[in-house]
């Protein structure tokens, strides 16, 4: 009877081993996976990447520079109502045109 006790101690360290084992090589092989979907996800986003920054210069060659300085004007506007009658003027500099 002890002798058989000790082969079930040993069978079920042996069993421990083996289950632990078997949850190790689940683990690494899920690891694998997810790895190897990761890295097909950045390699599919640097493609996407590039592609738009080909497709953009591509449309944007030959378009001309917006500058600033284009948006701002020195002289101020004029709103008028439907008579033609001056409401007021808007804008950083009220100047006599």
């Amino acid at each position: 009877m002890a002798s058989d006790n000790r082969k079930r101690a040993v069978l079920s360290a042996e069993d421990k081993k083996l289950r632990n084992r078997k949850r190790y090589l689940r683990r690494l092989r899920l690891r694998r996976i997810l790895t190897v979907i990761l890295v097909i996800g950045v390699v599919i986003e640097l493609c996407v990447g590039l592609f738009a920054v080909r497709f953009l210069q591509k449309n944007l060659a030959g378009k001309p520079v917006l500058d600033p300085k284009d948006f701002i004007s020195e002289e101020s506007s004029k709103i008028y109502d439907s008579e033609g009658t001056l409401l007021t003027e808007i804008g950083t500099y009220y100047r006599e045109n």
